[in-house]
């Protein structure tokens, strides 16, 4: 009877965990003229604010945006390709079985609760890049793969 009870259980978990996307800041103008129709912009400061920020700071602006200015007329920006790294994601997964045996032979039955994204953690896109979006430094969306938690029950008749 206790076997009944205490036996047949199976748990599985899935996480990911990964850093930010790397993102690099564009002027919207190309005063350049030249290869594309955004242009880098020129870094004058550290784009670096402190992480120790609430949820709320760092959404509405993610890097400083004083950081960064605008090129003189044909020249080219001195930023580079990379200035930074958006939030980083996880996903966590996990189910729960509990398998009943229902004849002395081998016919079962397994209960299972499934729960994706259990801890229903938002995760969040890079920021707005663009130099000149009014937007620029916020972060104003949830990652393309986001979702929020999932619960699902089954029952599994194993003959």
């Amino acid at each position: 009877m206790l076997d009944e009870i205490l036996g047949g259980w199976s748990a599985g978990y899935i996480a990911v965990v990964q850093t930010g996307q790397p993102y690099g800041v564009v002027e919207l103008t190309n005063t350049a003229n030249a290869f594309s129709p955004s242009l880098r912009p020129n870094v004058v400061g550290s784009p670096v604010l402190s992480s120790g920020r609430p949820k709320a700071a760092k959404l509405a602006q993610w890097f400083n945006t004083a950081a960064f200015t605008m090129p003189a007329p044909n020249t080219f920006g001195n930023a580079g390709r990379t200035d930074g790294y958006g939030p980083g994601l996880i996903s966590m997964d996990l189910s729960i079985l509990k398998e009943f045996r229902l004849t002395a032979e081998r016919h079962r039955l397994q209960f299972r609760l499934e729960m994706l994204d259990f801890l229903n953690h938002a995760n969040f896109a890079n920021p707005i890049v663009a130099q000149g979006n009014a937007a620029f430094g916020q972060i104003t969306s949830l990652y393309a793969g986001n979702q929020s938690r999932i619960v699902q029950l089954g029952l599994h008749y194993k003959f």
